[in-house]
Formats: C-alpha cells, sequence, structure tokens
C-alpha cells in the first residue's frame, strides 16, 4: 500500500514537471511563431529611439531594468502591428488570450497552475500598454518560479 501511494506521488511529480516544461517551452517558442512581417519596417523610427534607450534594454528579463512606462510606448505599434498579423487582436483592439492559449501555446499551458495563477496580474502590468513581448516573459518567470 505505501510503496503504491510513493509511485502514485512520484508520477504525480512527473507529469507536473512535464506540464511545466511543455509550458516553459511553449511560452519560449510563442514569440517566434508570431509573424512579424513589415512591422518593424512600419514603425523604424519607433523601434529605433525605443532600441536606443538604456531604460529599454533587457525587455526579456523580468522585471529587470526595463521601465515599460517610458518604453511600452515606443513599441506599442509593432505590438499591434504583430498582434494583428498573428489573430490575436480582437475587433476591439485588444489582446485575444483564448486564441494566444489555443493557437499560439497550443493548450502548452492550460493545465498549469502556475500559469493560470500568473496570468491575471502579467496581463494587467503588461497590457496596460499592449506589449505581449513582455506579458510572455512575465509569465515564463512565474512559471519558473523566479522570484520577481
Amino acid at each position: 500500500m505505501a510503496r503504491t501511494i510513493v509511485i502514485l506521488f512520484a508520477v504525480g511529480v512527473a507529469a507536473s514537471a512535464q506540464s511545466n516544461n511543455d509550458c516553459v517551452y511553449a511560452l519560449g517558442k510563442s514569440l517566434s511563431l508570431m509573424p512579424v512581417k513589415d512591422c518593424y519596417a512600419k514603425n523604424a523610427g519607433y523601434y529605433k529611439t525605443f532600441s536606443t534607450k538604456p531604460e529599454c534594454k533587457n525587455m526579456d528579463i523580468y522585471p529587470g531594468t526595463y521601465q515599460a512606462a517610458n518604453c511600452d510606448g515606443w513599441i506599442r505599434n509593432i505590438c499591434l502591428c504583430i498582434a494583428k498579423n498573428s489573430g490575436l487582436l480582437t475587433s476591439a483592439f485588444t489582446f485575444d488570450t483564448d486564441v494566444f492559449n489555443s493557437q499560439v501555446l497550443k493548450g502548452k499551458c492550460n493545465g498549469n497552475s502556475l500559469y493560470q495563477t500568473a496570468y491575471n496580474r502579467c496581463y494587467a502590468e503588461a497590457m496596460q500598454r499592449f506589449n505581449f513581448m513582455r506579458l510572455v516573459a512575465c509569465l515564463r518567470y512565474a512559471v519558473l518560479q523566479i522570484p520577481a
């Protein structure tokens, strides 16, 4: 009986770890799956300003030294363009969470409790200025359990 409980516990831990790994991998790959097309070219001036500001470096390190209030405005149009190309922009110009979860992440984070717990907080922080790149960074850190 005790051996059965230990085996069931080990299987549960292994399944949870695999779910975590699948979610982390899906989040890491998510940005590369979104078609950029000409989004940077259309917004070259904004991107040049963004990329030269020291406070805008390390956007993918969460929370890091990135200053959203000073930087997100410079790349908002790029994010909107990429979201539109990816089918992630609703008719109300909001980020389509359902499409992100089902098509970009392929459902790999649906059963992940760390992802589910962090999603609303990360969304509120990152999507005030429509910076889904920061949303992904925040979610990856939450799933990896790196303290913010």
